[in-house]
C-alpha cells in the first residue's frame, strides 16, 4: 500500500485501530465518492467489524497513495451520502 509522509508519520500513530484490509476494501468498493477541489479522493465505506462505522480514505490525485483515513462521524448513513463540501 502506498502512503504519504503523512500518512505514516500522523495518520498511522494517531489511528492504529484502522486496519490495511478496511482501507483496501474501501477504495475497493465504496459506497460513495468524492474528488475534492485539490484533486484528491475521498472514499468511504461501512466497516461492519468496527460497530458498522463510515471509514473515510483520502487518496493523492493516483487514487492509490493513501493520505489519510479515520471514522467519518458526518456521514449520513440512510442516504448513503457524504458531508457537503
Amino acid at each position: 500500500m502506498k502512503t504519504t509522509a503523512y500518512f505514516r508519520t500522523v495518520v498511522a500513530l494517531k489511528r492504529p485501530g484502522i486496519k490495511e484490509a478496511w482501507i483496501q476494501r474501501t477504495l475497493a468498493a465504496p459506497v460513495a465518492h468524492q474528488i475534492q477541489d485539490d484533486g484528491r479522493h475521498r472514499f468511504w465505506s461501512l466497516v461492519p467489524e468496527a460497530e458498522g462505522r463510515v471509514l473515510r480514505v483520502v487518496t493523492l490525485e493516483d487514487r492509490e497513495t493513501i493520505h489519510n483515513a479515520f471514522f467519518d462521524r458526518g456521514f449520513s448513513r440512510q442516504g448513503g451520502s457524504p458531508p457537503s463540501r
